[in-house]
């Protein structure tokens, strides 16, 4: 296996996506129509919108509402494009800096599990497929949650239809 391919493999792991969402609307149409679907940050409220972050201009942040205030839930960073004949909605979807942050020191433990006691014998591996198992499910989750998020956007500006070569997982 090529180093390129190794590395075009493990972006694909990493749960980042850039994800493309057309739609026949103009895109001060489109900016209005996140903004009223979205609500600010606030820290002990129930949310009445589908959505909390912010749009300035025609960029914006959102996550989805929830109670529980989920840090495995992903969020989107995007920007709303002019192109002919509509918008064109550009985002980044990913997982919150915590979970991240908890996914690679999960990584960074089994090898490092592995490396100091694995070798020696079989209890001593529990360790470090438990981590990854952890990490796989975490990963998992985004991989399942990340297009209802991408769906729920869409239907938000209403008459959008998904870019069919925006990035979707392996």
């Amino acid at each position: 296996m090529k180093i390129e391919s190794i590395g075009r493999w493990i972006l694909r792991v990493v749960p980042i996506h850039r994800v493309s969402i057309r739609s026949m609307l103009p895109p001060d149409e489109v900016a209005r129509r996140l903004r009223d679907r979205i609500e600010p940050k606030r820290l002990l409220s129930r949310p009445e919108a589908p959505f909390r972050g912010a749009v300035r201009g025609y960029s914006f942040c959102l996550a989805p509402s929830n109670q529980d205030r989920n840090l495995f839930r992903p969020y989107a960073l995007g920007r709303i494009k002019e192109r002919s004949g509509g918008s064109l909605v550009v985002m980044t979807v990913r997982p919150h800096a915590p979970t991240l942050i908890l996914l690679l020191l999960n990584v960074t433990l089994a090898v490092g599990a592995w490396v100091v006691g694995g070798t020696h014998s079989r209890t001593d591996m529990a360790m470090p497929l438990v981590l990854l198992a952890v990490t796989a499910l975490i990963v998992a989750s985004f991989w399942l949650v990340e297009p209802l998020l991408r769906a729920q956007i869409a239907d938000a500006i209403e008459g959008s239809t998904e870019d069919p070569s925006s990035g979707n997982p392996p």
